[in-house]
């Protein structure tokens, strides 16, 4: 499902590690347009990650277009930061249950082989000195890492800057080899701060008068390789790939085609996968609908998916990392693993189509299930595009129904959590603007508390109230039913009413109760304390429905038949 509210840039990204791997059999797609991916942002962030080729267990590191090293399977990529030196251990389990009782308490840890034979525990990484150092105190560490260093540049590769990276393990000082844009260096010290280093500098300096002061860019990694091989770091505006011989590369047990690059967001690794864009699109149909349906629904989704990515690409912000989430952010991607048949044999099928406005590649939303009718654009986020118009699903179709019951508390602390506004205790809440719409979705939804009001508008709504969609109605034990000249009226309660009898005007007590005509007495209190609310669908409801799709294409239409449905007036690019 697409959400399109999607912003792609960074604040900390200068390094770029790309794990590059072919595919056979898909010469066809070479020549499409790559897209990049990212992967585990937002609140799925690591600082470290798991490389593990699925079928070569080495890969070739290049930087500047010649192989610099190997690299095994079941590395990590991790980011540096900041970190405290926990405690030393000659033993791997020792080392191991010191990093198990770290987590335990709830503090980052990893261990770390030196070239000394030494496994030292780390706690981190944090994003500066000061958090490094106010943990301290919570993990008995002894020592704040960082970035800092003294440089020795111009080695002429990683076993010659390994070479030196002994000695000073030995004397009890951190040094790592480091790949450059200029090539291989190694940096001495790992201080938190600048002062730090100089003073080792003019110690360096003596026995090695090349030496100097390394300023770090904020975004070095460290390539950690299993036991015995050597670790190094990355450097500012480095970038290198690894090319095996036709496997595909797992990461994190997620198997991807194309290539992968590593970034650096204060702590965390940003993950980008670069590929083809009709290869994409094998791993995102079958994550976004069931393989299993129709193939004229497949296609569907195979034409809007291309659309919807093409057009991220042809407006991602300068500078930006990516083009697209890998998940319903944008749209659901789950690379290579979820492959299948029938879903990548729709993607052939429709192999470079894409829709168009005014010879434009429009913006293809979709959404799980419209409830009967999608929406107008701009009646759920700001803009009115003219292919996104609101139509009805096709006669027959049956949307999802769905029944949620609130408590007025509940209500009021998801207003709070969700805008800040303390509201008091719940009153009323009242939908607006359903008139207004296409389908009938509110256009607001005000929240009256004895403390003050909030209002929530379009598909805010459906964020703030944790509901499958914005297509739902809302009775309570306060709503009252009267019959009136003109037919029938529920009031959602009777907050705000007057009853005038023999007597005049009274204002509603607490609770009021009403007799029918066959003597039958009801009780309502004036304020709800129980609301219902009864829905249709899931999702934004804008653009295509994919269960409307399949629907349609149960009956027998094709691709061009079912979109051309849910985005009016569009062309086919190329017309096939």
């Amino acid at each position: 499902m697409v959400n399109p509210f999607r912003r792609f840039g960074t604040a900390a990204v200068v390094v770029a590690v790309m794990l590059a791997f072919g595919f056979p059999g898909v010469a066809s797609a070479q020549a499409a347009p790559s897209i990049r991916v990212g992967l585990y942002v937002g609140s799925t962030a690591r600082s470290a990650v798991t490389l593990a080729p699925a079928g070569p267990s080495q890969y070739v590191v290049y930087a500047a277009g010649t192989a610099q090293t190997e690299v095994p399977g079941q590395s990590y990529v991790r980011t540096l930061g900041y970190r405290d030196l926990v405690s030393q251990t000659s033993d791997l389990s020792t080392g191991q249950s010191s990093v198990a009782a770290l987590a335990a308490a709830g503090q980052p840890a990893y261990l770390e082989l030196t070239p000394a034979g030494v496994y030292d525990v780390f706690s981190g990484p944090y994003a500066t000195p000061a958090a490094a150092q106010a943990a301290l105190t919570k993990t008995s560490a002894t020592a704040v890492y960082g970035p800092y260093g003294v440089l020795i540049a111009g080695q002429a590769s990683l076993a010659a800057a390994a070479a030196l990276v002994t000695p000073y393990w030995q004397a009890g000082i951190p040094a790592y080899p480091i790949l450059l844009a200029q090539g291989w260096g190694v940096l001495v010290g790992q201080y938190p701060s600048a002062a730090a280093a100089q003073a080792e500098l003019a110690a360096v300096q003596a026995q090695t008068p090349m030496a100097t002061a390394y300023q770090p860019s904020g975004s070095e990694l460290m390539v950690q390789v299993p036991s015995g091989a050597a670790s190094f770091l990355v450097g500012s505006q480095t970038e290198f790939s690894a090319s095996g011989d036709g496997g595909v590369l797992s990461l994190q047990g997620t198997a991807y085609r194309g290539s992968l690059s590593f970034a650096l967001a204060g702590t965390h690794l940003q993950v980008i996968n670069t590929l083809p864009l009709e290869q994409y699109l094998y791993g995102v149909v079958p994550s976004e609908m069931p393989a299993s349906w129709s193939q004229a629904a497949l296609e569907s989704q195979a034409v809007a998916s291309r659309t919807y990515a093409l057009y991220q690409m042809q407006n991602t912000a300068p500078g930006s990392l990516f083009d697209v989430y890998g998940s319903t952010l944008s749209q659901a991607y789950g690379g290579y693993a979820a492959e299948q048949p029938s879903s990548s044999a729709a993607v052939d099928a429709t192999a470079n189509v894409i829709m168009t406005y005014q010879g434009q590649a429009i913006d293809a939303v979709f959404s799980a299930d419209s409830g009967g009718a999608t929406e107008n654009s701009e009646n759920v986020w700001s803009t009115a595009l003219p292919y996104l118009r609101g139509v009805d699903e096709l006669p027959g179709y049956k949307p999802t129904t769905w029944t949620i019951t609130l408590t007025a508390t509940q209500i009021a602390n998801l207003v709070v959590n969700w805008s800040g506004a303390a509201i008091g205790a719940l009153e009323q809440m009242v939908l607006q603007g359903t008139a207004q719409t296409f389908s009938g979705r509110p256009l607001s939804v005000l929240f009256q508390g004895t403390q003050g009001q909030y209002t929530v508008y379009k598909d805010s709504i459906r964020g703030l109230l944790r509901l499958p969609s914005t297509l739902f109605t809302v009775t309570t034990n306060a709503s009252v039913t009267v019959q009136g000249a003109g037919g029938q009226t529920t009031l959602p309660s009777l907050a705000g009413t007057v009853a005038e009898g023999a007597s005049g005007v009274a204002q509603m007590p607490a609770q009021v109760s009403a007799e029918g005509a066959g003597g039958a007495q009801a009780t309502y209190p004036l304020f709800a304390s129980s609301y219902v609310l009864q829905g249709r669908g899931n999702g934004h409801g804008v653009g295509m429905s994919q269960d409307g799709a399949q629907y349609m294409a149960e009956q027998g239409m094709s691709y061009q038949q079912i979109l051309s449905h849910y985005y009016t007036g569009v062309s086919f690019t190329p017309d096939n």
